[in-house]
């Protein structure tokens, strides 16, 4: 079994407050299978399967298409749901990392290349929201912050895959300075738009 650092999965946990972050006990709608691919929560089109083993390159998304800004209500909506499923998906890593003892490397490499997968989604979904100009580099800087969390994930993931230790070291090493970025920046618009830190 790969003996992943789990006190810097637990620390970049806590750096990004997701796993506490407001989620009360909600309804675990997909229990932690192992389905990587189905986890497509943004995708309007087939929920089918999004196999690729996506390495996430969300940020590319970035372009804010025809559409102009929200206005700055409509945008505060917009990111307050946002920071609900970001909530959630920080609840999912955390019983992962909880139950990260007990699996197998093919288990833990299967349940983080799921949660880049969601990351990688998150980050896009953040990427699709169009906010007024004066939020538009802080959600920019949330939006690469967590594309390269789910970078990291799929790192740790491969670590596993590979049986390598001081690969999963290093790469949960950098999570937990890509996590303090993301708690950061999501601090930043979270006050800004006078929501409550814990979404």
């Amino acid at each position: 079994m790969l003996g992943l650092p789990r006190r810097f999965i637990v620390g970049a946990l806590a750096a990004v407050g997701l796993a506490a972050c407001g989620s009360t006990t909600t309804t675990t709608t997909s229990s932690t299978a192992p389905a990587p691919a189905t986890a497509s929560a943004t995708s309007t089109t087939s929920a089918t399967s999004t196999t690729s083993s996506v390495a996430p390159t969300p940020t590319s998304t970035q372009t804010t298409a025809a559409t102009g800004p929200a206005s700055v209500s409509e945008f505060k909506s917009a990111y307050a749901a946002e920071k609900v499923k970001f909530s959630q998906l920080g609840s999912d890593l955390a019983k992962s990392v909880e139950g990260a003892r007990s699996k197998s490397n093919a288990q833990l490499a299967t349940e983080f290349q799921a949660l880049s997968v969601r990351t990688a989604q998150q980050a896009a979904a953040l990427a699709n929201l169009h906010p007024p100009a004066k939020y538009v580099n802080d959600l920019a800087a949330l939006t690469s912050s967590f594309a390269a969390v789910a970078s990291d994930l799929t790192a740790i993931a491969t670590a596993a895959t590979n049986g390598n230790p001081p690969a999963a070291k290093a790469a949960t090493t950098k999570l937990v300075q890509d996590a303090a970025r993301v708690k950061a920046h999501d601090t930043a618009l979270t006050q800004a738009l006078g929501l409550s830190q814990t979404g």
